[in-house]
């Protein structure tokens, strides 16, 4: 199914996370994850590394990864394309892909 088929039929309820920046412990996120996970979201979106790079996306990856096969829950993964090659692109998806 589809995200968007979710808002044919009824309300919903979605939650938006972020990796952090460099500096930052991802800790954070996952506190936040368990926090939220009873409250049944619909998806969670998972925008781009806030690290800056390519590196975003594979944090961008994790995360999502982490809610579908840890908590069960649809993520959506962000991934801006501007300033990032064809293969880096590529690359990013093929990860993601690999990961559900």
């Amino acid at each position: 199914m589809k995200v968007k088929d979710l808002f044919k039929n009824k309300t919903v309820y979605s939650f938006e996370v972020f990796p952090p920046k460099k500096t930052s412990s991802i800790d954070t996120v996952y506190k936040t994850l368990e926090e939220l996970e009873g409250l049944t979201p619909d998806f969670i979106s998972v925008t781009y590394g806030a690290g800056g790079g390519l590196n975003g996306g594979a944090l961008t990856c994790q995360l999502a990864s982490k809610l579908l096969h840890e908590y069960g829950v649809k993520p959506v993964a962000h991934l801006p394309c501007i300033s990032y090659t064809k293969e880096e692109i590529s690359s990013v998806l093929r990860d993601f892909k690999e990961h559900g």
